[in-house]
């Protein structure tokens, strides 16, 4: 029998990293799919990972963009660097690279989707989102994971930022650089919170 954490009102499946907030999984191409915690810094969790498996976003760069509200990402703000290297290519200088003021953070390193139907991304995303004192440098963020993307192949990918906004706490919209086409083709995730302190 699985371990619940309760407030006295709801009860949340306990896993892993934390308690479970929200889980997802869809084969049908969508242009997006989001992931709100917001609910969950009322209940006064401010840090979350967010666990991607099975993401094919074949021949597009995936991102992350922050969002004000349940329609609304930020299209401006995220600051950082991040690398790629893998079979194709193990130079990390080659693809080592800072981003500045765009719209989401570069999960797949600005590198197009290659999986073949098979080789999938998998992702950890660690978002810091304190419920108290987010001003300008919230949310951080950092990630890591593997993903068959275009040049680098079966690769590994890291990369750290901040979105300097001070108003996209409602959660994340995993998008592609052609955000107005149906560009994943296929995803899931696990969103886990925990506690901070603040």
């Amino acid at each position: 029998m699985a371990l619940y954490k309760t407030d006295g009102t709801t009860a949340r499946e306990m896993d892993g990293h934390g308690v479970i907030w929200s889980e997802g999984y869809s084969s049908t191409a969508t242009t997006h799919f989001d992931v709100e915690y917001s609910s969950a810094r009322t209940a006064g969790y401010g840090r979350f990972i967010i666990e991607i498996h099975n993401l094919n976003c074949n021949a597009n760069e995936l991102l992350m963009t922050p969002m004000n509200n349940s329609t609304t990402p930020d299209a401006i703000g995220c600051y950082g660097g991040y690398f790629c290297h893998g079979e194709g290519d193990g130079n990390i200088a080659g693809y080592d690279a800072s981003f500045n003021n765009r719209r989401g953070f570069p999960i797949s390193a600005l590198r197009a989707g290659f999986e073949l139907g098979e080789y999938m991304g998998n992702y950890t995303i660690n978002i810091s989102d304190p419920t108290v004192g987010t001003n300008n440098a919230f949310p951080n963020v950092w990630w890591h994971g593997t993903h068959r993307v275009n040049t680098t192949t079966a690769s590994h990918i890291a990369g750290a930022g901040v979105h300097n906004r001070g108003n996209s706490h409602y959660g994340v919209r995993f998008e592609t650089v052609d955000y107005t086409n149906a560009r994943i083709l296929e995803y899931g995730y696990t969103l886990y919170a925990l506690k901070s302190g603040t």
